[in-house]
């Protein structure tokens, strides 16, 4: 990490941070020391910039400043909720592991293979979840760490010959899972003292993690799009950007004037409930994607939306085929979903609602307007209400399937 460098963008952004040794010790809590020494920021910050940004070849201090936001958002969100539903455990290392034990028992029995691509799901993210508890816990009762190395062996994914069906879904969750206990495997395998110091070290980043030392470089979660580099080659994703201006003007009147796209016949209002979402959240938050014809998984047949959130998140997306009749509705929300909305759009229709996107159908009278409505107020909801909305439609498809 350029660590002058992402002091300098984040003085240089926020006229509040006027004190730069004060942002370069928060910054560099993030890297390993000299000698390759680190706490809990920097190990996350590694795990987090390998997700995030696994094929790019260049690091700017913009893609440094996103994942520190990154972490710190989703840490501290972490952090906040274990404190909210349990207490102090930060501070009360006996209640720390009562709770480790407590949230451990509540899992489901780890040599239970589910009956479904879903049921194996669901029981691989609650590991995930649990891991990630887990890992703060012991941290807050450095005498646990012998007892998560024990937990690891019991939480481990299901091989692959021993799942009675997969999806897509489920391979990208136990991925995870996977990633996440190799990660810990390697702290725990440190040699004692240096593991000594990272508890320590990690204790006390997580004790001011919560009380808000952090928080400042929450704002820059979004800012490493604001580097013009082309987000297909970086991600290795089968969307085209259609540049904005008279490319995208050509496309879209050739479109309407055509009345074809890719051979089919189109419903030009179709496309107007775009443009509609478009106006409502600010062409300067926008940009238009387009499929490659060749592109597996995901229909093809559709035109996308991506929307800069409004809290930083990343972005959201809305997937609309332009043919008419045919094909709902697709909306990806940053905050909702469990990968970016060019990996859940990668994947075919099933696992992309399984990876958290929304389908909506054009019904009613006014099928275009009602349209643009629910996808605005699917985008504007808050996240919890997005995320019933998606458990209702997993459970209801599971019922008609059963």
């Amino acid at each position: 990490m350029n660590t002058e460098g992402v002091v300098d963008l984040i003085v240089n952004i926020d006229a509040s941070q006027d004190d730069p040794d004060e942002v370069r010790a928060s910054v560099q809590d993030f890297i390993p020391n000299d000698a390759g020494r680190y706490g809990y920021l920097a190990w996350r910050y590694s795990a987090a910039h390998r997700r995030m940004y696994p094929g790019l070849s260049s690091r700017t201090a913009h893609h440094s400043l996103a994942v520190m936001a990154h972490v710190v958002d989703t840490e501290k969100q972490l952090v906040d909720h274990i404190i909210l539903a349990h207490g102090p455990v930060l501070e009360q290392p006996g209640l720390a592991k009562r709770v480790l034990e407590a949230k451990f028992s509540d899992l489901t029995d780890v040599d239970d293979i589910g009956r479904s691509a879903a049921d194996e799901r669901r029981r691989v993210r609650a590991r995930t979840d649990f891991l990630q508890l887990a890992l703060v816990l012991a941290i807050a009762s450095p005498d646990c760490d012998q007892r998560l190395w024990d937990i690891l062996d019991r939480i481990r994914p299901p091989a692959p010959n021993q799942l009675v069906e997969t999806s897509a879904a489920l391979e990208f969750a136990i991925a995870r899972l996977n990633e996440l206990i190799a990660d810990v495997e390697t702290l725990l395998t440190a040699d004692e003292a240096p593991l000594s110091q990272f508890l320590r070290q990690a204790h006390t980043e997580l004790v001011a993690l919560h009380a808000g030392r952090y928080d400042f470089l929450r704002q820059f979660r979004d800012i490493a799009s604001t580097v013009k580099t082309p987000r297909r080659t970086d991600y290795g994703l089968p969307f085209a950007v259609l540049p904005r201006g008279e490319q995208l003007r050509r496309f879209l009147d050739g479109v309407r004037s055509s009345g074809r796209y890719r051979g089919r016949q189109v419903d030009e209002q179709r496309v107007t409930v775009l443009e509609d979402i478009e106006k409502h959240f600010g062409a300067d938050r926008c940009e238009w994607h387009e499929r490659a014809a060749s592109s597996s998984g995901f229909d093809n047949h559709y035109v996308v939306l991506s929307i800069k959130s409004a809290n930083d998140s990343g972005d959201h997306a809305v997937a609309i085929s332009p043919l008419a009749g045919e094909h709902a509705t697709y909306v990806v929300r940053s905050d909702c979903a469990q990968a970016s909305w060019m990996t859940v759009l990668a994947q075919s229709k099933p696992d992309a609602r399984e990876l958290g996107a929304l389908t909506f159908h054009f019904t009613g009278t006014d099928p275009y307007s009602l349209m643009c409505a629910k996808v605005v107020e699917a985008l504007e909801c808050p996240p919890q209400e997005f995320l019933k909305r998606t458990a209702a439609a997993r459970n209801s498809r599971q019922e008609r399937q059963s």
